[in-house]
């Protein structure tokens, strides 16, 4: 009976951090973030972010990143950038790495899309085009949470483009549980 008590207290605090890495856990909601973040490319005449990071920083913290700075240089996975005359969102892959976030484009509604899904066929590393009132589906670089490693699964709707201003305004929702890829309750 001590035996069984003693393995029940050493398991539960195990079993609670490993909830938080299993997609759709058994011991929780996922943890849904809806925001809207103002990015621009870092050739624009604004101050806004060139980025966004999915990986969790603390309860709200900022999805908007600087990677052209030293403090935010390998924190974010999706920049802005202007090619051609357009402006695209291109995923970071970490310098030594094999893998990084990736992105896609999904013909679903923004707010139809319950689930971002997990197959590695509906991502890629490849910049894609943003595109006004388009949904985009979103898996963050790999992170650790302590236990084991993690992703961010998102989706982001273009809700604003001005090539010309190089801007873009998304709306984001992103789920900060590890690998847990619901993104509505």
């Amino acid at each position: 009976m001590r035996l069984s008590l003693l393995a029940l207290v050493l398991v539960l605090p195990l079993a609670g951090a490993l909830s938080a890495c299993e997609g759709n856990s058994f011991f929780g909601e996922p943890r849904l973030r809806a925001d809207t973040v103002s990015l621009a490319a870092p050739t624009s005449a604004t101050t806004f972010a060139t980025a966004i990071d999915l990986v969790p920083q603390g309860l709200g913290g900022p999805l908007e990143s600087f990677p052209e700075t030293p403090a935010d240089a390998d924190r974010y996975d999706f920049s802005v950038r202007q090619v051609g005359g357009q402006l695209v969102l291109r995923p970071f892959v970490p310098v030594g790495s094999t893998s990084g976030a990736e992105i896609g484009r999904t013909s679903r509604d923004f707010d139809a899309l319950r689930e971002a899904p997990r197959s590695g066929a509906d991502y890629g590393d490849e910049a894609v085009p943003l595109v006004l009132n388009a949904t985009y589906i979103m898996r963050s670089r790999p992170w650790s949470n302590g236990v084991q490693r993690c992703q961010t699964y998102a989706k982001a709707k273009v809700t604003a483009l001005d090539a010309a201003a190089q801007t873009v305004s998304l709306a984001v929702v992103l789920n900060e549980n590890c690998d847990d890829e619901r993104l509505a309750d």
